[in-house]
């Protein structure tokens, strides 16, 4: 026994038709079938969109957290290094402007002072004898190596995910201040004068974009 689909009367199995309100039961029960699969497709559907915005979301989520740890990374890197171009930086002015002005200073009397316990007469001579001397080239080796891993992690994070364009924006104004620092220390030129402002202005602006970065850190 079925039941009849519009009447709910009780019908034989081999019944096509309701005795009571005379239904065409095959077809209604075809009709009731074929809706609740439409239904069933409709419902995979949307838990299926779910599921995938899901995992979007969680992906995006990963992105984004994954990059913001390669990035803290690299500016914590970048800060070792910075940190040793200000040493080698401030060396370098000191070294500079005690040989043009004849400053006594036990910390650079080994590179502005000759033998005879004359300053020399070229400043040139004095920065010479200061990248010459084996401590100061190991610090310099030090600063490169910092560059150049530096570099190789910045190839990770030129595109950033969404939701770190502002992040990368701070981020790459660190490594433009942090680059033009260590390339002071690096390859010192110009005048005493133009490269005391240009470290200054560069070891500054570093500190600073740092101090920015560092909040999306937090």
């Amino acid at each position: 026994m079925s039941v009849c689909p519009k009447c709910n009367t009780l019908v034989n199995d081999d019944d096509h038709f309701c005795p009571n309100c005379g239904c065409n039961i095959y077809e209604e029960n075809e009709k009731s079938r074929s809706s609740k699969h439409v239904r069933g497709t409709v419902i995979a559907i949307i838990i299926a969109a779910i599921i995938l915005g899901a995992a979007k979301y969680a992906y995006d989520f990963w992105a984004r957290e994954n990059y913001k740890t390669k990035v803290e990374t690299c500016a914590y890197t970048m800060l070792e290094g910075a940190k040793d171009a200000e040493d080698a930086c401030n060396k370098i002015v000191a070294v500079w402007n005690n040989s043009i002005w004849g400053i006594e200073d036990s910390e650079t009397d080994k590179y502005t002072i000759d033998k005879y316990g004359y300053f020399y007469d070229d400043f040139d001579d004095a920065l010479d004898n200061l990248f010459s001397d084996d401590a100061f080239i190991e610090d310099l080796q030090d600063i490169n190596e910092n560059l150049q891993e530096v570099n190789a992690r910045m190839k990770e994070l030129q595109n950033p995910p969404k939701n770190c364009e502002q992040l990368h924006g701070v981020f790459m104004d660190f490594y433009d201040e942090y680059f033009v620092l260590v390339n002071c220390a690096l390859n010192p030129s110009g005048s005493l004068n133009s490269y005391s402002d240009k470290f200054s202005e560069a070891d500054e602006k570093s500190a600073q974009y740092y101090d920015k970065l560092i909040v999306y850190f937090e």
